[in-house]
């Protein structure tokens, strides 16, 4: 699978470096990481930013776990677990994005795909971009990332499709089954 990049800064553009390795098109495959978590929560908020390297700043998001779909948490004593995201905030007030990763939001409540990064002792989501799904007030799960056609999948990304139109029950029974 072909490599998304592309991360930028709003107002002058910082460089390209390459972000994932590969993509992602089934429950089964975003299972297959060693390590991976998959819990059903709501995003409290915004814990920390950190600048690394040339002052790339990586956000940590604190979500609060109602339920552990699948895998087993590195930290099984807390309530919520700490998610670490490229992109946020920097020291000189503009904010740095990855082209294609939105930063999880205060409030929403989400079914996140996660792997767990020993380095950081916190949790990524898995590919960056596919292991993010929002449930609505209507608790239809909608893909954060993936929304519409693409030249590679003119119909629509395989996980959109996956959660179209479907209420999070049905889509935590559906992972379950995918789980190893």
């Amino acid at each position: 699978m072909g490599g998304c990049s592309a991360i930028t800064a709003r107002e002058p553009a910082m460089e390209s470096q390459p972000l994932f390795e590969r993509g992602y098109e089934s429950f089964a495959e975003l299972l297959e990481v060693p390590d991976a978590l998959v819990i059903v929560g709501t995003v409290t908020g915004v814990t920390d930013v950190q600048l690394v390297g040339r002052g790339i700043p990586f956000t940590s998001t604190n979500v609060m776990v109602d339920e552990v779909v699948a895998g087993v948490r590195q930290d099984a004593d807390s309530r919520t677990v700490a998610v670490r995201q490229s992109g946020g905030p920097q020291a000189d007030g503009r904010t740095f994005v990855v082209e294609g990763i939105k930063l999880l939001d205060a409030g929403e409540r989400v079914l996140l795909f996660l792997r767990w990064d020993p380095t950081f002792e916190a949790y990524g989501v898995t590919g960056a971009i596919y292991g993010y799904f929002v449930i609505g007030s209507d608790r239809i799960v909608r893909h954060a990332n993936l929304d519409g056609p693409s030249d590679k999948y003119p119909g629509g990304h395989p996980l959109s499709l996956a959660v179209s139109d479907a209420k999070v029950d049905d889509v935590v029974a559906t992972v379950r089954q995918a789980a190893p």
